[in-house]
């Protein structure tokens, strides 16, 4: 199992180990899985691997740990299992400058601490620059060691000191457990009382290491302050992702959904291959802790994993090439659209622009309906009874909506 954070266009992994029970190797290797979006005209974009030069002191080899993103150019990596099978507690802080990644041993300067652990989830709250924990055990393959959630400060960490605190959490609670997944939720609004606080959302896991029954539950978790958290549960509702451990689980901030995959069932032999995408948006200026998380089956990956870690590019990355619409062009002769070809792909999906000039459209105050049909559609609203026609005139008079649509209102 490896930990990773998102920096740019970048996917971070440090860690992990291979091997069988009782000949297992754990690696300190520090990868960096790079995008290149200067390709054109290709399905998608090129990854590739490669390995950025380290300072010479850096965390030792480890699995089952921790790793935080907290800043585009800074992470965090903590505690976890080293060779031997013995549990870590060791605090170190990564961050990319002069072309080295450069990493520091954090002293910790607060008594009261999770002390050693493995198998714990834990996610960044920016707004109180806190690493939030939950989970885990302080003992290879004993039971989860507590059900508390603990906050780094990591406001000091480029001197080299941190603080753990305890946080208070009213009932009810999550019960203390590994293998389970904690995905950021985005800082959104509360309710009108609390304002905007960060959430998280924690799903499924065990509350033992390699025996006893999966969980199916979900939690909410708002943080209410640096040593202040509420959770809210959630019972199951239709479509329900079932009972996992040691799934992925991803948050995709722009549509707010939680996308759960993979992961070991009861009862399956063989890890999962479902994904699952909950909605968890009610508005902009809406409460969100009433919010009733609703999963619906998105497409399932190849083959089925378990102990997978999932993040999300946060851009609305889209790789086509820019096309450009000729309505002088008569329908169906495969010309109408034709490509910008000296656009780069790596763009935000913002929603199309259009000037319909007046010696063209019907008249002045028209709607007009892009795509992704082979025909586009214009809606005139100064006739007595506005319908949709093909234009340029042609095709069918049936208009389908179809999702990915472009739309444009021109106005008198």
């Amino acid at each position: 199992m490896v930990s990773g954070g998102y920096i740019g266009p970048d996917q971070l992994v440090f860690g992990g180990r291979s091997g069988t029970p009782g000949n297992y190797n754990y690696s300190a290797r520090f990868s960096e899985l790079f995008r290149d979006h200067t390709q054109k005209q290709v399905p998608d974009y090129p990854f590739s691997w490669q390995a950025p030069t380290q300072s010479s002191q850096k965390p030792d080899a480890r699995a089952f740990h921790a790793a935080v993103l907290v800043a585009d150019t800074a992470m965090v990596v903590f505690d976890g299992v080293r060779q031997g099978e013995v549990v870590d507690s060791t605090v170190w802080f990564g961050r990319f400058q002069n072309a080295i990644w450069r990493w520091t041993p954090i002293t910790l300067t607060s008594t009261d601490n999770p002390g050693p652990r493995y198998a714990q989830e834990a996610v960044y709250d920016a707004s109180l620059k806190r690493i939030f924990v939950f989970g885990g055990s302080s003992s290879y393959g004993a039971a989860p060691t507590d059900s508390v959630v603990w906050s780094l400060d990591t406001s000091t960490m480029e001197s080299g000191t941190a603080r753990w605190a305890r946080c208070a959490a009213d009932a009810p609670r999550p019960s203390a457990r590994v293998q389970h997944s904690l995905t950021p939720g985005g800082y959104v609004r509360k309710n009108g009382t609390e304002g905007f606080r960060s959430r998280a959302f924690l799903y499924g896991g065990r509350t033992t290491w390699n025996s006893g029954a999966r969980l199916d539950d979900l939690w909410t978790v708002w943080f209410t302050d640096s040593t202040h958290v509420q959770w809210k549960t959630q019972a199951p509702v239709t479509n329900w992702p079932g009972k996992r451990a040691r799934h992925g689980a991803a948050f995709y901030g722009p549509a707010q959904q939680v996308v759960l995959m993979g992961g070991d069932l009861d009862g399956l032999s063989v890890p999962d291959s479902a994904v699952w995408v909950g909605s968890a948006y009610a508005c902009g200026s809406c409460d969100h802790d009433t919010v009733t998380v609703r999963f619906t089956p998105g497409k399932p990956m190849v083959r089925g994993r378990a102990g997978l870690r999932a993040s999300m590019f946060l851009e609305d990355d889209f790789v086509r090439v820019p096309e450009i619409f000729n309505p002088a062009v008569a329908p169906g002769s495969q010309s109408q659209w034709s490509t910008l070809s000296n656009a780069i792909l790596f763009q935000d999906w913002y929603p199309f622009s259009w000037s319909l000039p007046s010696s063209v459209a019907p008249s002045a105050r028209s709607v007009f309906v892009a795509g992704p049909d082979s025909v586009s559609w214009l809606l005139d609203l100064n006739a007595g009874t506005p319908t949709w026609t093909p234009w340029p005139a042609g095709g069918s008079s049936t208009f389908g909506r179809n999702g990915g649509s472009a739309v444009m209102y021109r106005p008198g």
